[in-house]
């Protein structure tokens, strides 16, 4: 009796083996035609034209995201396209001036009047670097012994009232400190100074003040270990406008 049952059962398994080998081959096939999906590379997309890349530093100027768009007009103006574009030099002259990097600002400015072939817009330049130089004046500093690299701690005699001017002063006196290389010019809020102890004053209509100065000497910082090295969060953050009238003529 065990025996009929079990080739019974043996039998019923055999009919529907057929059926299951029939499944299981129909899966199989399934898998293999069906593709993987794998995460395919970044796209980079095609290069940008020249105007395309103008609009992105529109863009970043509308959202006063001035660092960002200081870098690709650095890299436009090194094109051959970008050294003869008075768009180009004139937003690098009023994105330098509103990070308060007024010395490049002008040379900038001054770039972009000789390149401007339009009147009314060599007008319109003109007035916006005789705006600015009416709040700032030239200086050279020039070495006063064979030492040429080192710090220069600058002082003004009187402090500024106006918070922009103070701002753009206040960054010019910490790349002093931080060591430069003589001889070098830029450009200060109009006024009396000292430089390592050596007075000077820059007026308007005045001829360009040559200072000598005997630098101070930087001093390495000390190297901390990496565990006394403490996490830092940092924001990003952005530039205040220098001036409200720089907007007025803002002709990128």
């Amino acid at each position: 009796m065990v025996c009929t049952l079990n080739i019974a059962r043996s039998k019923a398994f055999d009919k529907r083996l057929p059926q299951f080998v029939l499944v299981l081959f129909t899966l199989i096939c399934v898998s293999l035609t069906t593709p993987t999906l794998v995460p395919s590379p970044a796209y980079a997309g095609p290069a940008k034209s020249f105007e395309q890349r103008l609009d992105q530093v529109r863009l970043y100027l509308r959202n006063k995201m001035y660092k960002a768009a200081l870098t690709e007009l650095n890299q436009l103006s090194q094109t051959r396209a970008g050294q003869q574009d008075v768009r180009v030099f004139t937003a690098l002259a009023q994105v330098n001036y509103r990070l308060y990097e007024i010395t490049a600002a002008l040379g900038h400015l001054r770039t972009a009047r000789r390149l401007s072939t339009i009147p009314e817009e060599q007008a319109k330049l003109t007035a916006l670097y005789e705006q600015w130089l009416s709040t700032y004046g030239l200086v050279r500093f020039e070495a006063a012994s064979e030492v040429s690299s080192g710090k220069i701690q600058l002082l003004r005699k009187r402090k500024l009232i106006n918070q922009e001017r103070q701002a753009a002063l206040t960054h010019v006196i910490k790349q002093l400190e931080a060591g430069v290389t003589l001889p070098l010019s830029l450009y200060l809020p109009y006024g009396s100074y000292e430089a390592n102890q050596t007075s000077f004053k820059i007026s308007r209509d005045q001829a360009t003040p040559v200072v000598e100065v005997l630098l101070q000497s930087i001093q390495k910082p000390k190297v901390k270990s990496e565990s006394s090295i403490p996490w830092l969060y940092v924001g990003i953050g952005s530039a205040s406008l220098i001036a409200a009238g720089v907007g007025g003529y803002f002709l990128f």
